[in-house]
């Protein structure tokens, strides 16, 4: 499993609505079953959200 994190902070992607949603807790980050979902879904967000400056990491859980 593999989660996404903020680069700059730590702060993940959660798994509820937002631009993007994010979390403060580690344990309720929004879950990837592959490194590539994982990758497919930050990429997917940064390009919706290109008027935000911010990158993501993906981590393993």
């Amino acid at each position: 499993m593999f989660i996404l994190k903020f680069a700059n902070s730590d702060c993940w992607i959660a798994p509820w609505e937002g631009d993007p949603g994010r979390t403060l807790v580690r344990g309720s980050a929004k879950e990837f079953k592959s490194k590539s979902q994982a990758k497919s879904f930050a990429d997917k967000t940064i390009k919706e959200n290109n008027f935000r400056n911010f990158s993501l990491v993906i981590e393993p859980k």
